[in-house]
């Protein structure tokens, strides 16, 4: 009679974790049946920019890490995952979208990049004029082949900032520009203060998605936060936890 009644707990236990734990749902995504609508490309398309970029600068060993040039497969792979939140039955769909409006924070500049200057060296200056060839051969490449077509300069501080009309992968760019001499350093330019946030984890076949909402004094980090989880299964997104 014991061993029937450990079986049947065995049994239940089996079942409820089949039935409650989404977390171990390993199905791979179907992104060629999930179509993106105007809207997510519009208003999503910078956030998914931004989230593969988090997973490039967090990993050295990213094939994209030493490209300059997005992999727009999976930036778009990444807009999916948002459509699929987007497409989505349940009720928190309304609450990150339309209620908080909720999007990746903070955000990169993939078309700006601040520069430590020697003001005196020949090139910094040509380059600060906007005398194109400056002089220096890796500054003029980069200047060119990265379309970086103006610059704003700071009144009595050596540093600028080059502007490209098109997005990059920064990384590589920047261990390029820090290895000319009149050079001191060069940095991603990005949004100060905190807010609301979209985190990507994609290391599993079902990726997990979640939207934060930020408030008490965001301006120096909010205080308070709370979380909505989704998981996309398949082409579908099932929502997983309110925390």
């Amino acid at each position: 009679m014991r061993k029937i009644f450990l079986l049947m707990i065995m049994v239940v236990i089996f079942v409820s974790c089949n039935i409650f734990n989404f977390s171990d749902n390993d199905t791979p995504i179907d992104f060629d049946s999930i179509e993106l609508d105007t809207f997510i490309i519009n208003n999503y398309y910078n956030d998914a920019l931004e989230l593969y970029f988090r997973e490039i600068e967090a990993d050295s060993s990213h094939p994209n890490y030493n490209n300059p040039i997005f992999d727009t497969t999976e930036v778009e792979k990444v807009l999916k995952i948002i459509q699929a939140v987007y497409n989505s039955n349940s009720s928190y769909r309304d609450t990150v979208f339309e209620t908080y409006d909720i999007h990746a924070f903070p955000r990169y500049d993939f078309n700006t990049i601040s520069l430590g200057v020697d003001t005196g060296a020949a090139e910094i200056k040509n380059l600060i004029a906007g005398n194109i060839p400056t002089g220096n051969s890796k500054l003029d490449s980069i200047i060119t082949n990265f379309y970086f077509d103006s610059v704003y300069t700071y009144h009595f501080i050596s540093s600028i900032i080059i502007y490209s009309n098109k997005n990059y992968n920064l990384i590589p760019i920047i261990n390029e520009l820090e290895k000319i001499p009149s050079i001191n350093y060069a940095e991603r330019n990005q949004y100060g203060g905190d807010g609301n946030n979209i985190t990507l984890n994609r290391k599993m076949d079902s990726p997990k998605i979640t939207f934060s909402f930020g408030y008490g004094d965001c301006m120096c980090g909010c205080i308070y936060r709370e979380y909505w989880e989704f998981q996309i299964v398949g082409s579908k997104a099932e929502f997983i936890r309110k925390y």
